[in-house]
C-alpha cells in the first residue's frame, strides 16, 4: 500500500486533518487505466469547491496518481481532498487542498443480486462522497449481522437515494430491497 500527499511519501503528522473534513474518490486501475476518470475528476473538482472554496488542480491530481500507480497493472485507488491550510477561526476563507492517494490491493466485484436491507438514513451533503461515514458504515454493519449484503438508504422523502458506498440509482448492479419499493419522483429503482 502506497499513501502520499502532493505526490510526496505521507508523514504520520501530515495526516492528522485528512479525515475530519474532506472529501474523496475511489477507483479501480485496471491494465493502468481508470474507467470514468473524467467523472471522478469532475466530482473532486465540484466537491474542492463546495468544501474549500478553492480550485483543484486536476493535472495535478492526474499525476499524483500516475505516480502512484506506476509499474501496476491492478490496484484501487483512493484520492482524498482536505486542507491542511484550513484556517478553523475562519471555515469560510478559501483553503489549498491537500491531495492524498492511497492505493490498495484491487477489489473484484461480483455482478450478483445483493439482499438489501431498506434504512431511513441521509448523510449531510449527500451529494458530495464526504468522509462522514459514521452513519453508513453503522448501518452496513446492522444490515450485515441482520443477514443482508448491504444497507440501502431511503431519504426523508421516502425516495432510495444511495447505498453505503455505491449508488444505488447509478449502479450497475440489479438488486431488490428487503421490503416493498419506496421509490417516487424521479428516481429510478432498477
Amino acid at each position: 500500500m502506497k499513501l502520499e500527499i502532493n505526490g510526496a511519501p505521507a508523514r504520520s503528522e501530515d495526516l492528522a486533518g485528512a479525515f475530519g473534513y474532506g472529501h474523496f474518490t475511489a477507483m479501480q486501475v485496471r491494465d493502468g487505466k481508470v474507467r470514468g476518470l473524467d467523472v471522478h475528476l469532475r466530482r473532486l473538482v465540484t466537491s474542492t469547491r463546495r468544501m474549500f472554496g478553492s480550485d483543484l488542480d486536476t493535472d495535478a491530481v492526474r499525476g499524483y496518481v500516475r505516480q502512484a500507480v506506476r509499474g501496476e497493472d491492478a490496484l484501487s485507488v483512493r484520492v482524498l481532498i482536505f486542507s491542511r491550510a484550513m484556517d478553523w477561526s475562519d471555515p469560510g476563507a478559501p483553503a489549498a487542498p491537500d491531495v492524498l492517494v492511497r492505493t490498495g490491493p484491487p477489489q473484484e466485484h461480483e455482478m450478483t443480486p445483493l439482499r438489501l436491507r431498506s434504512v431511513r438514513y441521509e448523510r449531510v451533503l449527500p451529494e458530495v462522497k464526504h468522509v462522514g461515514t459514521f452513519g453508513l458504515l453503522h448501518h452496513t454493519r446492522e444490515a450485515k449481522l441482520a443477514g443482508y449484503d448491504d444497507a440501502l438508504f431511503i431519504d426523508y422523502d421516502g425516495r432510495v437515494s444511495e447505498a453505503s458506498i455505491w449508488s444505488g440509482t447509478g449502479s450497475r448492479r440489479r438488486s431488490a430491497t428487503s421490503g416493498p419499493p419506496t421509490c417516487r419522483g424521479s428516481t429510478p429503482c432498477s
